[in-house]
């Protein structure tokens, strides 16, 4: 017996027993979690599982997919870029078009896969050079888009059949990039070095 009568207790406030079973348990849960963790990652980068559960990691998480120059590309834009071509290409089929000129879904993931590294690098050079796209200017080029298709509505209902998306999207998406190439191409040719090199290749391959 102990003192005031207690038995098989220690004065930090709890039995070693108890104690030993719960550092037991958290010792199971953080080996579950550790195995967990890296079978989802296996499961993503290595075997391609692509289920709700995996959604929601990646988003959470903002996975990579890849990386360049030091940028990460997001694995969660990736799924949405193919995902975008999926419901494209399906839209096409319905309304005609054979399916044996569908691309492939591997096909598909690789063209989204080379569009997002492209994009990035694009958005890098467009940095070294100075080169930005403003608001005004997307603005613009959407206006021009909106007069040409006959008003606002209709661009968005085609832009919401074919695609899924909203004018932001849309805006990101193809406008940004879009107007960043024209301005980076009119960079590069009135940069003199770089039209001298250019022209020094030609010449090389003539």
């Amino acid at each position: 017996m102990t003192e005031n009568g207690k038995a098989g207790t220690d004065k930090s406030g709890g039995s070693p027993a108890l104690k030993g079973i719960l550092l037991g348990a958290l010792s199971v849960i953080a080996l579950a979690v550790i195995i967990g963790g890296t079978v989802l990652w296996l499961g993503i980068y290595k075997w391609g599982w692509e289920n709700q559960l995996t959604d929601v990691a990646i988003r959470s998480l903002s996975l990579p997919i890849a990386e360049v120059n030091g940028s990460e590309i997001k694995y969660a834009d990736f799924i949405d870029d193919v995902d975008t071509l999926k419901r494209f290409f399906g839209n096409q089929v319905a309304e005609g078009m054979p399916e044996e000129a569908v691309p492939t879904e591997q096909e598909m993931r690789e063209n989204a896969f080379d569009k997002l590294v492209y994009g990035e690098v694009l958005k890098q050079e467009a940095a070294n050079l100075g080169v930005e796209v403003t608001d005004e200017d997307v603005e613009a080029e959407y206006a021009k888009l909106v007069e040409q298709s006959g008003g606002e509505d209709e661009v968005a209902a085609e832009l919401e059949l074919l695609y899924g998306w909203d004018a932001e999207t849309f805006k990101e998406k193809v406008l940004v990039p879009f107007l960043m190439q024209k301005k980076l191409s009119e960079a590069l040719m009135s940069n003199e070095e770089f039209t001298a090199a250019s022209m020094e290749e030609v010449r090389g391959l003539v």
